[in-house]
């Protein structure tokens, strides 16, 4: 089922590509051979293999085993399972994928595109951007080139690769094709409502994605990655959604990279989101009305407040709300910027100390997590302890970060830890 809408993808592509090359064609511009078209079909065929072959030894398939979120004791004690795709970004085993892949996870998973299986640990991970970076005990592996998702426009031919339907598992990643829907694009309120992802500004694309394809790169048609795909639409209409790559987001996974978190800064203030729930796009008129502000926070403490629109911070004008949103999100802590501002349609300046913004408190039902020494652990469920025969004090490793005790020490996630110095 997966490839016959994979055939239909490249098909409905194909036939776009060469209708734009059978119209007329303005004076200035050479001519091009349609007379033939069962050779230009196979050449753009050639075309697409020979892309998917060159990007394919740098995407991973990714299984993640664990108890995540949402699923009771009622429903068995067996692991639940999660598959998801990843993208190698550096040669000696450091792979990126989204953080909701891996959010959860007891035990990871990699398996190469020539069928070698590893064993991952979690370097870092940014719930707000759905990243995460992965490392295996690999060296000498072949990484992505990065594109940049500002140059992206709507029509452009895109590849989405990755371990759709957990159809990989032999390593070899399924490839779909399609057209960029549009950029700046914001997901509904359903995505990520439970945490503190942000769904902002992302591409919409129309090559066919199913669920393990979150992780997996979009590339362009020079084998860039564009983005890391991270959703799909829930109306059916087989629209997808990938995290743009461009300067921004190449800071956070910087950031992963080196096994630091992204310190975002933070205004105290939320702007006026769109009927989706999320902020607006691009298109949003100039400036970002606040719609609540919270007390004591920066935005309060410099005297904004609901109803102020902000037409600039630290002298860079805001096109948006999501443009205000990436801005604020870039700035150093404690860092004190000049905000303009209309209120009744008189124009203020304010001087503003940016926050760092609060971490999102990972809990959820039962389960707590707490840091010990570069390592998180999280309380087993009742179920699991049941399954595995574990002690009630038992705890998981959850995420080991690196050059910390706990990763010296030897550390895994998935490993338990049923006693400190003798005791429970």
């Amino acid at each position: 089922m997966t490839n016959g809408v994979v055939s239909r993808g490249i098909l409905a592509t194909a036939i776009v590509v060469l209708a734009l090359f059978a119209a007329p064609l303005p004076a200035d511009e050479p001519a091009v051979e349609a007379d033939n078209p069962t050779a230009f079909l196979e050449k753009l065929q050639r075309a697409y293999a020979a892309l998917a072959e060159r990007v394919s030894p740098s995407v991973v398939a990714i299984r993640s085993t664990g108890s995540p979120s949402g699923v009771s004791e009622a429903e068995g004690p067996g692991p639940v399972v999660t598959t998801g795709s990843g993208l190698i970004v550096r040669k000696d085993g450091v792979i990126l994928t989204s953080q909701h892949v891996v959010s959860d996870a007891l035990a990871i998973d990699v398996m190469l595109s020539d069928g070698r299986r590893y064993r991952a640990r979690v370097l870092a991970a940014d719930e707000r951007s759905d990243l995460a970076v992965l490392r295996i005990q690999a060296t000498d592996l072949p990484i992505v080139k990065w594109g940049d998702a500002d140059r992206l426009e709507r029509g452009h031919i895109v590849l989405a690769m990755g371990n759709a339907h957990g159809a990989s598992g032999d390593g070899r990643a399924v490839v779909s094709a399609g057209l960029v829907g549009g950029v700046g694009r914001a997901l509904p309120n359903t995505f990520g409502r439970e945490s503190d992802r942000y769904y902002g500004a992302m591409i919409q694309f129309s090559a066919p994605i199913g669920p393990g394809n979150s992780g997996g790169p979009l590339i362009d048609i020079h084998g860039n990655v564009v983005g890391v795909v991270t959703a799909r639409g829930l109306d059916g209409t087989g629209v997808g959604y990938a995290v743009p790559i461009d300067r921004h987001t190449r800071r956070i996974i910087d950031r992963l990279q080196s096994g630091k978190q992204f310190e975002y800064g933070y205004f105290g203030a939320e702007v006026s989101q769109s009927s989706h729930g999320h902020a607006t796009d691009v298109s949003s008129p100039a400036g970002a009305m606040i719609v609540s502000v919270e007390r004591d926070g920066p935005a309060d403490l410099a005297g904004l407040c609901h109803g102020d629109r902000v037409t600039s911070v630290a002298g860079e004008p805001i096109g948006s709300n999501h443009a205000f949103v990436r801005l604020v999100g870039e700035l150093e802590v404690e860092r004190v910027v000049s905000v303009e501002y209309v209120r009744d349609g008189k124009r203020h300046v304010a001087d503003v100390t940016i926050g760092r913004r609060p971490q999102h408190v990972a809990e959820s039902g039962r389960h707590r997590w707490m840091d010990f020494r570069g390592a998180t652990l999280g309380e087993v469920s009742a179920r699991v302890r049941a399954y595995a025969n574990l002690p009630q004090e038992a705890l998981l490793v959850m995420l080991v970060r690196a050059d910390t005790p706990a990763h010296r020490a030897g550390l895994n996630p998935g490993d338990v830890v049923v006693r400190l110095e003798g005791a429970p």
